[in-house]
């Protein structure tokens, strides 16, 4: 028999309507602990938002965007955007997830945390986003809607040098994050790897540098990685850019990876 929800989304691609997009970027540079502070995971996040926004009416019918940067990003505001933004996504919508900031390994437990504005070494278990959190929310989410893309770049604290965010020890992100079809992860860097940031990733002169993956990400989705020359960018010409793209940028210290 006919898969309908194939058939119809078939359907929708030929008849050239627009898919609608609803996103949600949460980018953390300044710290309650301001040792920790990046600089430019809140500029990420703005970014994001610029470019998606600029679409609407031309690669999506409607944007839905929104941001949580810097003091905003607490756990409780960042898991009820996830259900109350783009929970209102529908099953043919697209959903665009993105968290740009620092990771922590808990030494205890062994549980991944990303590091809210208000969050640090002594509070991680009360007010850090603890990746089992993220990925319930994820789950639930993707029960809803068939595509969501999830772009995480996050920094281990045992790494906290100026101007870099890594991932935690031997810890693979996607496998956070095991729920439904129709997710994509792509993240910044591999387990052990540092994550970089620069006054060289600049693309718009309102935001004066990025991570250089964010950078990576959207140089794609602005015409760079339209390897075949026609009118779409696919996810995959996407991955393929930027896999090839942040390895050359960080002289072979950062390698990217995606999980689909």
């Amino acid at each position: 028999g006919i898969d309908h929800g194939e058939y119809l989304k078939d359907q929708m691609i030929q008849s050239g309507k627009k898919p609608i997009l609803w996103g949600l970027a949460v980018g953390v540079s300044k710290y309650k602990s301001s040792t920790l502070n990046l600089r430019y995971a809140d500029q990420d996040a703005l970014l994001l938002k610029k470019f998606f926004t600029s679409h609407e009416k031309k690669s999506f019918s409607e944007v839905h965007f929104k941001t949580i940067i810097n003091q905003e990003a607490t756990r409780e505001n960042i898991i009820a955007d996830i259900s109350n933004h783009l929970g209102k996504a529908g099953p043919d919508d697209i959903v665009f997830l993105s968290m740009a900031g620092h990771g922590i390994k808990h030494r205890q437990s062994g549980s991944y945390y990303f590091l809210t504005s208000d969050a640090d070494n002594e509070n991680i278990l009360s007010r850090g986003l603890r990746m089992s959190d993220f990925e319930e929310s994820i789950k639930i989410l993707a029960q809803n809607v068939r595509k969501i893309i999830v772009a995480i770049d996050t920094c281990h604290s045992g790494a906290l040098q100026i101007g870099m965010r890594g991932v935690a020890e031997s810890e693979d992100l996607s496998q956070a994050i095991k729920a439904a079809q129709g997710l994509y992860i792509i993240s910044a860097s591999k387990a052990g790897e540092l994550s970089m940031e620069s006054d060289k990733y600049s693309i718009f002169p309102d935001y004066n540098g990025h991570g250089v993956f964010t950078y990576a990400i959207v140089q794609a989705m602005m015409g760079k990685a339209n390897y075949d020359k026609n009118d779409y960018i696919s996810l995959n010409e996407i991955f393929h850019y930027v896999a090839s793209q942040v390895p050359r940028l960080t002289n072979g210290k950062q390698h990217p990876y995606f999980k689909v």
